[in-house]
């Protein structure tokens, strides 16, 4: 209601361009608003189905990234005997190398199966019922395994046939999608596009929410947000769970910045001891010299939930050194980012400010009005101690 009281219309379906202002919403009942052609479809029943959840005694994911990850671990958890398969040599390729161990550790202790030298998929076949896959691994041999279902999960490529983006002058390449620019505009000045069709990086729900978000001030309300400015968290959700925002260690050495880890093993915090889920860390990288944040993986019970504390830092553009000064409830494992903080105030104390403070140090204790207030402590304690002693004597 919001939209179509300032003329914004919101249309739902499948979509194509007639030129490059007019877009027809592929629907059969269609009636016109203004230059767009709105279509709808109300079905005559509306058929409610209720979600079934199949567990299977032998289910094979191919794809290493979350998602293959996120539903391996869970069918092996529900009873099924899994197998995960992939090409890099490891899992989570986009995270930190150790956060990604923690997790293979953890899946391997579950009984997943890992096959992750595959060079070549050969052949996928089915069987009656059974799903048959042939592949090649990095030493040459070619293998034929059995499974009841297969779940492909090796990456998406955004859907841009039969848009006819051509008649509407938008740019665009089958493999990267729509071309845009930093404020998420297409070669069509009028024509904005948000979302997995035009970033293969960022293919997240919460990155196309606030992407669309961007897009309504900058069309509307003649904003300026950029898509680059946008600090977009992400969470992967095994167990235990891998969370980060802002940049990790790859990032930051490729586009040559130079910085500080300061990490907090989660064998050092409390309600994980008690929790037994001591598998995991806090790490967070800050520019070299300051406590500005750059970054932070999270590795644990509910690193996605406690992601969000360090995106609200950087978003406030609240340093290291002052997140270390934010109370906590104990013991709770959130604790540990304030841990972290306390990790960079230490580096602060360099062997020049060391040398300075035992000089000052020194010279209090050196001064005559710190003797004789030493002095007097030392005769009121006498005083009271006589005093004990003639209260205890009968």
């Amino acid at each position: 209601s919001i939209y179509l009281s300032i003329c914004v219309y919101v249309c739902v379906g499948m979509r194509m361009f007639e030129d490059c202002i007019l877009l027809n919403i592929v629907r059969p009942d269609c009636f016109s608003c203004g230059r767009f052609k709105v279509c709808f479809t109300v079905p005559p029943r509306a058929f409610v189905h209720p979600f079934t959840f199949y567990v299977f005694l032998s289910f094979c994911a191919s794809g290493t990234g979350p998602i293959g990850c996120e539903m391996a671990q869970a069918f092996q958890r529900l009873g099924s005997q899994v197998t995960l398969m992939g090409r890099s040599g490891r899992i989570l390729k986009k995270e930190d190398q150790d956060a990604a161990e923690c997790v293979r550790a953890s899946m391997a202790m579950d009984g997943v199966t890992m096959l992750l030298n595959i060079t070549e998929y050969m052949q996928v076949e089915d069987l009656d019922g059974k799903i048959k896959l042939t592949f090649k691994t990095a030493e040459g041999k070619v293998t034929t395994k059995e499974f009841d279902k297969l779940l492909v999960a090796a990456g998406r490529s955004p859907n841009v046939k039969g848009l006819n983006l051509e008649l509407a002058e938008v740019k665009y390449c089958e493999e990267a999608g729509v071309q845009v620019n930093d404020k998420m505009l297409t070669s069509n000045g009028r024509i904005y596009a948000v979302g997995d069709v035009c970033t293969q990086e960022y293919q997240f729900t919460h990155a196309s929410d606030f992407m669309a978000r961007a897009v309504v001030r900058n069309a509307l309300f003649l904003g300026r947000e950029k898509f680059s400015a946008l600090n977009i968290p992400a969470a992967t959700y095994t167990s235990p769970e891998v969370a980060h925002t802002g940049c990790i260690a790859r990032q930051l050495d490729k586009k040559g910045i130079a910085y500080q880890t300061f990490e907090k093993p989660l064998a050092e915090n409390d309600r994980s001891i008690l929790q037994l889920s001591t598998n995991g860390f806090v790490r967070v990288y800050c520019k070299r010299g300051t406590d500005e944040i750059l970054g932070a993986t999270i590795v644990g019970q509910n690193a996605g939930e406690m992601i969000s504390e360090v995106s609200v830092a950087m978003a406030a553009k609240m340093g290291l050194g002052t997140l270390a000064s934010v109370i906590h409830p104990y013991p709770t494992v959130s604790d540990a980012i304030r841990a972290c903080g306390d990790l960079y105030n230490r580096t602060r104390v360099t062997p020049s400010v060391k040398s300075i403070l035992r000089r000052i140090v020194a010279i209090q204790r050196s001064s005559p009005r710190r003797s004789r207030a030493s002095v007097d402590m030392t005769d009121q304690t006498v005083q009271i101690s006589q005093t004990a002693t003639i209260e205890e004597e009968p």
